[in-house]
C-alpha cells in the first residue's frame, strides 16, 4: 500500500536519512524571492501617502475653523489720542493714527478742545478720513465739523468707518498761538473680512 505520506519525508526513509534531524524551516519570502508585487506580501506605501493626506487635510481644516474663530472675535476698541502746541500760523493739524492693515475702524466718538474740558480754547475743528495730512484743508475730505470748542460727536454704525490705510485727522483753524489743543476718539477696531460679513447686505 502506498502512503500519501511517503514524498513528504515525514514517514519512512526514502527523504529523510535520520527522521530524528530538525526540519529547516525557511521563510517562503527568502525561499521564493520578493512576492510583494505580485502576491500582496509586502508593505504598501500607498496606505502611508493616504494617511498624510488625510492628515493634512484635518490640519488644513482647523486652521481653517481657527481663522473663523478669530473672525468671529469681538472687535477691539483702542482710544485714540494726540495734543500738540498750536503754532503762530493758528492751524495745527493732529493725527489720530492709522488703521492696521487687515482692519476696519468704526469711529463711535470724536473730542476735541483744550486741556480739560473746562479750557476755553478758541478756533474751530474740522476732522478728515484720509491717506495722507490734509494741508489742503479741501471740503470734499472733511467728514465732521466742530463749530466750537470744546466739543464731542457721536457715531453711529457706518456713519465713519475708516479702511485699512487710512488715518484720522484733527486739524484746528483760528486756534490760539502757544495754546495746546488735544484730540481723542474712541473707535472700533473690525478685523476686515468679519466687518464686511458683518454688514453686509
Amino acid at each position: 500500500m502506498t502512503s500519501v505520506f511517503d514524498d513528504t519525508g515525514l514517514v519512512g526513509d526514502r527523504n529523510r536519512a535520520d527522521p530524528a534531524a530538525p526540519v529547516v524551516m525557511t521563510p517562503r519570502a527568502a525561499a521564493d524571492g520578493d512576492t510583494a508585487d505580485t502576491e500582496g506580501g509586502g508593505f504598501d506605501l500607498s496606505v502611508f501617502f493616504s494617511i498624510d493626506a488625510q492628515l493634512g487635510s484635518i490640519a488644513e481644516g482647523m486652521a481653517d475653523d481657527r481663522r473663523r474663530r478669530d473672525n468671529m472675535a469681538p472687535p477691539s476698541n483702542p482710544p485714540l489720542y494726540v495734543a500738540g502746541i498750536v503754532p503762530a500760523s493758528g492751524t495745527m493739524i493732529l493725527d489720530l493714527g492709522s488703521v492696521p492693515k487687515g482692519f476696519v475702524w468704526q469711529v463711535r466718538r470724536i473730542n476735541v478742545g483744550g486741556v480739560k474740558v473746562t479750557t476755553t480754547a478758541a478756533g474751530k475743528a474740522y476732522v478728515f478720513a484720509q491717506g495722507q495730512s490734509p494741508v489742503d484743508l479741501m471740503l470734499p475730505d472733511c467728514v465732521d465739523i466742530f463749530p466750537a470748542l470744546p466739543s464731542l460727536n457721536k457715531y453711529g454704525t457706518h456713519q465713519l468707518f475708516l479702511l485699512g490705510g487710512e488715518h484720522l485727522f484733527v486739524a484746528f483753524v483760528g486756534a490760539t498761538p502757544t495754546q495746546q489743543y488735544t484730540a481723542a476718539a474712541r473707535v472700533e477696531q473690525w478685523d476686515d473680512a468679519n466687518f464686511r460679513s458683518t454688514f453686509a447686505e
